[in-house]
């Protein structure tokens, strides 16, 4: 799967805005909001986590980090960790830094932390470290499929 390509075809299905950004391939939130020339909180990262419910993905403002002991406490989960970097790659045909805020392209329920919601703009790695996504929040709002928490620190 081209992730990128899903990324574009969703949006297009939906007829939504957005800007392709091009940049130096980089892995950290605040490398990444430096090449954009973007404040590091319209980022949004996805990490994918495993529970013991299975397999589901977290979209949170680049500039904050996650509580796992609020995240375990809202999904009343007993245990959590980080999806592998194998297991990132089965998942979601991506490397660390580059999975895109759609949990539905890859079949994995999403929650969204709050933190989103304070932006006009966001803007994500669209499935590699070298293109980045900008559209507005309320349009990416309206096209995923996602649960409200708090997951922040």
């Amino acid at each position: 799967m081209n992730v990128f390509l899903e990324i574009k075809k969703l949006l297009g299905s939906k007829q939504v805005n957005y800007k392709v950004l091009e940049h130096r391939p980089v892995g950290t939130s605040m490398e990444v909001a430096k090449e954009r020339g973007e404040d590091v909180k319209i980022g949004i990262k996805a990490m994918v986590f495993k529970g013991n419910k299975g397999f589901f993905m977290i979209a949170i403002s680049a500039a904050y980090k996650i509580d796992s002991k609020k995240v375990r406490k809202t999904l009343g989960l007993r245990k959590l960790r980080f999806a592998t970097e194998e297991e990132l790659k089965k998942l979601t045909n991506c490397v660390p830094g580059s999975v895109p805020p759609f949990g539905q392209i890859f079949g994995l329920k999403m929650y969204l932390d709050k933190t989103i919601l304070g932006n006009e703009t966001v803007a994500f790695n669209a499935g590699r470290l070298d293109k980045s996504i900008k559209m507005k929040k309320s349009d990416y709002i309206k096209i995923i499929d996602f649960q409200l928490i708090n997951a922040s620190k």
